[in-house]
């Protein structure tokens, strides 16, 4: 696995060690290189340089240079899309926002331009949208009904420096401004799901956890790099460096992340100990701009980067729920945020066990709600039934405090008889496999019982719950409406009322010509 680092050359690095394998200088350009990008199955990496057209190069086996894309000019930012290495969008100078398709050689989808130069473009996991970054708001284009794109503003913000996509939710976008602020936004609704003044100084680069939904990490200006919890919106660990970090990036596996500093200096650390690195090396002579671990293979699975397979990890795998996250505040040790099992999909992509939709998130439901299995030893709708059942069919259940029920021996339901009929009595009564089954037909009536008002009463919730949110949906949707129309009545008349205006200077014009042309011309 390779990493790239991006200074006036990219260097491309074995990972762990660090020893340079290619160095690749694009075309004739002499200044830094804007940004590079890793195509799906990681064979390929866009390269936009200082001046010049952007470059698809390839290193499968050996470096070479594939496709020089002259089509778009004066490119400022490329980015391939995640699901598919046939396109690769790219923003320019004077604010174009293309779509190309490297196969066919022609742009595939242009959507309308900026207000300025791309500075940042990057597709959701799925590429259903685009993001872009400009100078001062991130817009998001819907790359599949090609509709309006939104606006998203960074607070107290006048330029956006940096911006990143969430590959396990796949509605986050993240950006950073020069005024240290950090946010994350839920693209579905367009609200803010983080925000904060993460650094004293501009906000270099960003990284979600590729195995954490709710882990950024940040690198400032301010030399420091710090981990934050978008969704308890606080910081969990704080790294205080000699030198000021440029870029940051996670390894596929979420154990270990690089950070990449002003002075060429490129250092790797494992997040179980994030006070020192494991690796130092001197990448380059000036400033790091970019580092980009290579994507997985499409037919590779997330455990083939896994570099760290202590027991101990697989342990904190098993315990690690929410709860106890909420017990990490300023820790040194994140690795409890990093132990997530990551989840291979088909086409590459790595997912997060917990991920959920945050189209259902915003309306209050657990779309997982449905997929959860009832269990008997935990449940205690099913534990009641239990209880139920065995007292009814005349077997003594005693529950031990702070351990499963347990059941005694059963106690004699049948008459008491008379000494002189024992015989008979034996004979007639009931054996200890019919006592069973009935105790069993027992139980499992009673069970059926329960857990069909169980069900029922959360399906009944569900309902009411769903319809309460889409009512509200609904409302707000109409609202919107309105006040679209509103605004577009309002522009109509304030145009009218300038044609009118206009008109009347045209008719002041005209008579004035024609009082001119009396007075040269009384006779005509």
């Amino acid at each position: 696995m390779y990493i790239a680092s991006v200074s006036s050359t990219i260097k491309f690095h074995e990972f762990p060690k660090g020893e340079v394998v290619y160095n690749y200088h694009p075309g004739n350009s002499e200044g830094p290189i804007r940004t590079i990008s890793w195509s799906k199955d990681g064979n390929w990496l866009s390269v936009v340089p200082y001046s010049g057209p952007t470059e698809i190069v390839s290193v499968k086996g050996e470096l070479r240079l594939l496709k020089t894309i002259n089509e778009i000019t004066e490119p400022t930012s490329s980015c391939f899309q995640n699901t598919t290495k046939k396109y690769i969008g790219i923003g320019t100078k004077g604010g174009s926002v293309l779509v190309y398709d490297i196969k066919s050689q022609n742009v595939k989808k242009r959507f309308s331009s900026a207000a300025g130069p791309v500075k940042h473009i990057a597709f959701t996991a799925k590429d259903t949208h685009c993001a872009v970054a400009c100078k001062k708001d991130v817009l998001v284009y819907n790359n599949v009904t090609n509709s309006p794109p939104a606006r998203l503003a960074v607070p107290r913000s006048t330029n956006v420096t940096c911006l990143k996509t969430n590959m396990l939710k796949r509605n986050f976008v993240m950006a950073g401004s020069d005024e240290g602020v950090l946010v994350v936004w839920d693209i579905n609704v367009n609200s803010q799901v983080f925000c904060l003044e993460a650094h004293q100084a501009p906000v270099n680069s960003l990284a979600f956890s590729p195995v954490n939904r709710d882990l950024v990490l940040t690198a400032g200006a301010d030399r420091h790099f710090c981990f934050y919890d978008i969704i308890d919106n606080k910081r969990v660990g704080h790294v205080t460096v000699d030198n000021c970090v440029t870029a940051v990036d996670f390894s596929p596996d979420g154990v270990y992340f690089i950070t990449a500093c002003q002075n060429g200096q490129m250092l790797t650390y494992d997040s179980r100990n994030i006070n020192q690195p494991v690796h130092s090396v001197h990448a380059h002579n000036s400033s790091i701009k970019q580092v980009a671990f290579q994507r997985a293979e499409t037919n590779q699975n997330a455990s083939t980067y896994s570099i760290s397979t202590s027991s101990s990890m697989s342990n904190r795998r098993r315990s690690s729920t929410r709860s106890n996250r909420n017990s990490y505040t300023e820790q040194t040790d994140l690795s409890g945020w990093l132990a997530l099992q990551p989840v291979s999909q088909n086409d590459g992509t790595v997912y997060s066990n917990d991920s959920k939709d945050s189209f259902f998130a915003a309306l209050g439901i657990d779309k997982h709600l449905a997929e959860g299995s009832i269990k008997a030893e935990s449940n205690p709708v099913v534990q009641e039934a239990q209880k139920s059942a065995l007292v009814t069919s005349g077997v003594c259940a005693v529950e031990a405090e702070g351990s499963p029920m347990a059941v005694r021996k059963p106690f004699s339901s049948t008459p008491k008889v008379p000494s002189t009929s024992k015989g008979e009595a034996a004979a007639e009564a009931p054996s200890s496999s019919e006592i069973k089954a009935i105790v069993r037909e027992s139980f499992n009536e009673e069970l059926k019982h329960v857990l069909r008002d169980y069900v029922n009463e959360g399906l009944a919730k569900l309902t009411n719950d769903l319809k309460e949110a889409f009512e509200f949906e609904n409302a707000r949707s109409v609202y919107q409406l309105r006040a679209t129309l509103t605004e577009i009545h309002v522009a109509n008349l304030r145009d009218f009322f300038k044609m009118e205006e206009h008109l009347k200077e045209l008719q002041e014009e005209v008579r004035s010509l024609q009082d001119q042309l009396h007075n040269l011309c009384p006779n005509f």
